[in-house]
């Protein structure tokens, strides 16, 4: 059965429209994907940005003391080498914190040490 060149080109439309449809919604899901991390990785540096506003804090705070009793003759670039640290890539250490995080959680036994452990008390 033939069919004419305006039924062709109507399915034709269907297919280019159909094919529109899904590349967008794509491109959609794809931009969520990315707006999630981009956020991730926001509120991460922000605490971050805390924890070592705090701790350099601290560190001020150890300075002052360990300058009062030293009579003020301590060199602040000798205690700041000594009190340094390396300084490490955001990515690096959202890895540390998702590991530290599955770490704590309770991880439950796999299927079949389940089963041993269920029959061991059947028995």
């Amino acid at each position: 059965m033939f069919k004419t060149d305006l039924h062709m080109t109507k399915v034709k439309n269907k297919i280019v429209q159909q094919q529109v449809r899904m590349r967008n919604f794509e491109e959609k899901v794809h931009r969520a994907e990315n707006k999630r991390f981009e956020k991730a990785i926001k509120t991460f540096k922000m605490r971050e940005k805390h924890r070592e506003k705090k701790s350099n804090m601290e560190r001020i705070k150890k300075f002052k003391e360990a300058s009062t009793g030293a009579q003020g003759n301590l060199d602040i670039d000798a205690y700041l080498k000594q009190e340094g640290k390396k300084k490490r890539s955001t990515m690096e250490l959202m890895r540390q914190e998702r590991k530290k995080k599955l770490d704590q959680q309770k991880k439950r036994p796999g299927k079949s040490k389940r089963r041993r452990r269920n029959n061991s008390s059947r028995r």
